[in-house]
């Protein structure tokens, strides 16, 4: 090879991957804070209605947002875990002594308690957050909790006269349903995200195999052999051949000694009828397959392990079932 750059290009990682990485990511970012500010904005700007209201004309219904001023307390009825999460439901009193199903984080709870503790009896509070239905096992948890203190004389709660009590939504200040262009730009983010991550799992896996070539091999050694006149040199293919080694930068650096090589087959690949290209394997003793070349057609591979034949006639070209049965007897001995 000529040019003392480009054999120093060989062992080094191509940094227009992590770059197409970085982009890729910035543009995922970029998607899921445009969804996160674009739901905020309905957020922000959406009608809040009052919730007593909503339920006195049997109106509230899933995913309106409403408030709701509060001047008891809340009380804890019931409380849900689920892996990581928990939920807690109270039951929440306005100034009219209507009641309401609350769901509240513990902050908030705590916001609640300190404020109701500095001034009892001026205490207001008001809640914000979208409504929906009432499961029935909540609906049961609140009939059972309702009841458990009521006199003899007061009227019972019961499912048939859960609305007129209670109605027949409970107010959620933790969930917030995504607007659908929201959830577009959100779920885009997240592809895009996926990608980068792709992009960056290939530079770092690359840099590792790089590293643990270099360590294994004399970089000064591999220099000269791919310096020396008789090398081989195929760069559209990622494929060197030098008097001493195989040296490949198809999948970040692979580098053989060609005693250590018993097999070399060309492999096709189809997805959907169409040719995506064919690969060259190496084989070795220690019973490793690795890509080292790769073409759109099979005639500059043919001339590749022709050459590659000439280092050690004992290596195995092509793939036929003789040679795919004395592969696996060589490296069973």
């Amino acid at each position: 090879m000529d040019n003392n750059m480009e054999v120093e290009k060989i062992f080094k990682n191509k940094k227009n991957i992590l770059i197409i990485g970085l982009v890729i990511l910035a543009i995922a970012i970029g998607l899921i804070v445009a969804g996160v500010i674009t739901n905020k904005n309905k957020y922000d700007n959406e009608e809040v209605h009052v919730y007593n209201d909503l339920i006195a004309a049997k109106k509230d219904k899933e995913e309106m947002l409403v408030e709701l001023e509060i001047t008891e307390i809340p009380y804890l009825f019931a409380t849900k875990e689920e892996k990581s999460t928990k939920q807690n439901f109270y039951f929440a009193i306005d100034k009219n002594n209507y009641w309401y199903i609350v769901r509240l984080t513990e902050d908030t709870y705590k916001k609640i308690e300190e404020q109701y503790n500095a001034d009892k009896e001026n205490f207001k509070y008001t809640l914000k957050g979208y409504i929906y239905d009432d499961p029935s096992e909540l609906k049961r948890l609140a009939i059972s909790a309702y009841n458990e203190n009521l006199s003899e004389t007061a009227e019972k709660l019961t499912t048939t006269n859960f609305r007129d009590y209670l109605g027949i939504t409970y107010l959620d200040e933790t969930k917030t349903p995504f607007d659908s262009t929201a959830t577009t730009f959100i779920g885009i983010g997240i592809g895009t995200g996926v990608i980068s991550l792709i992009f960056f799992i290939i530079y770092f896996s690359k840099a590792a195999k790089i590293k643990s070539a270099l360590k294994k091999y004399n970089i000064e050694d591999l220099k000269d052999e791919l310096n020396n006149c008789d090398m081989s040199q195929y760069a559209k293919q990622t494929i060197y051949l030098t008097n001493k080694y195989l040296i490949s930068t198809l999948n970040g650096l692979d580098v053989f000694e060609y005693k250590d090589i018993v097999w070399v087959y060309n492999e096709k690949r189809k997805q959907n009828g169409v040719s995506l290209g064919v690969w060259l394997i190496v084989c070795t003793m220690d019973r490793k397959r690795i890509q080292v070349a790769r073409a759109q057609k099979d005639d500059i591979l043919i001339e590749i392990m022709t050459k590659i034949k000439e280092k050690n006639q004992d290596i195995l070209v092509g793939f036929t079932g003789d040679n795919n049965k004395q592969y696996k007897e060589i490296t069973k001995k």
